[in-house]
């Protein structure tokens, strides 16, 4: 079915700690997601359905985990530091594979000003199991610079989150005027 770009609010206020709140086109919110360390509480108000979880590492590299579910913890992994200089390695000249559970691995790749622009999460066999791509990023080489879109996925070719980032502020920034 064709789907509407709905507004939607992301929060993060460290790595461990996420809400992103999906509002209808009309302004009523549809999707009330909290992330606090591996828990997650997921709200559907329309149909006053409310969900709790974990992101489990090791469901996701088992394939266990839902195909929804996926989706929320592709989120949450996305925020949280995974380069560790001691447990990293290259992979290739802009690229590093790390660890982030016993049977999963993340590959980063960046930009020349050492901006992530994919992730790929695979499971101890080399099955790719979330994707991440970042792209348009403000046209000044800045290394802290955001996104303008971020595509989580399967990877192949299955469901996709689409977050289009359109306005950003950093904590503790004065708001605009």
């Amino acid at each position: 079915a064709a789907r509407l770009a709905s507004p939607a609010y992301l929060a993060i206020d460290d790595p461990e700690h996420l809400r992103l709140q999906v509002l209808s086109p009309f302004g009523v919110t549809v999707l009330d997601l909290r992330v606090s360390g591996d828990d997650y509480t997921l709200q559907l108000p329309l149909r006053s359905e409310t969900r709790e979880g974990r992101i489990d590492l090791a469901a996701l590299a088992a394939g266990e985990t839902s195909e929804d579910d996926r989706m929320i913890v592709a989120l949450a992994l996305l925020f949280r530091p995974k380069m560790d200089r001691a447990r990293c390695s290259a992979a290739g000249p802009t690229a590093v594979t790390c660890p982030v559970g016993s049977d999963l691995t993340a590959t980063v790749t960046v930009d020349t000003a050492l901006r992530p622009v994919r992730e790929e999460y695979r499971d101890a066999g080399g099955r790719v199991l979330l994707v991440a791509e970042l792209t348009d990023y403000p046209p000044a080489v800045v290394s802290d610079a955001l996104p303008g879109r971020i595509t989580i996925s399967d990877g192949q070719g299955g469901p996709a989150l689409v977050i289009r980032v359109v306005r950003s502020r950093r904590a503790g920034a004065a708001e605009p005027a």
